[in-house]
């Protein structure tokens, strides 16, 4: 990926792009749209439909999204991840 101005940074060639973009994957469903085709999903998070669906698949495999075949959905496991964060922080943070 490169940016606007060209060629990657320093900075930019330490990050793992393709988590990024799982996170814009992630971050695509929300209450309003709880579950999405692979069109949709790859329209809100700026993919492909070969990447988003990649990505989906990858998230399916996991345990972290089920699909019927026509529409995906995140499942109770991705509360996991914020099971983490909040077990790593206390509560007055």
């Amino acid at each position: 990926l490169d940016g606007e101005d060209g060629p990657r940074s320093g900075a930019d060639r330490e990050l793992v792009h393709s988590v990024l973009r799982l996170f814009e994957v992630l971050k695509a469903f929300r209450r309003e749209r709880p579950r999405m085709t692979l069109t949709e999903v790859a329209e809100a998070a700026g993919l492909t439909r070969a990447s988003a669906r990649r990505f989906l698949l990858t998230l399916v495999h996991a345990g972290y999204a089920e699909t019927d075949g026509k529409r995906f959905a995140l499942s109770p496991r991705v509360m996991e991840l914020g099971h983490s964060v909040m077990a790593a922080s206390s509560v007055w943070d």
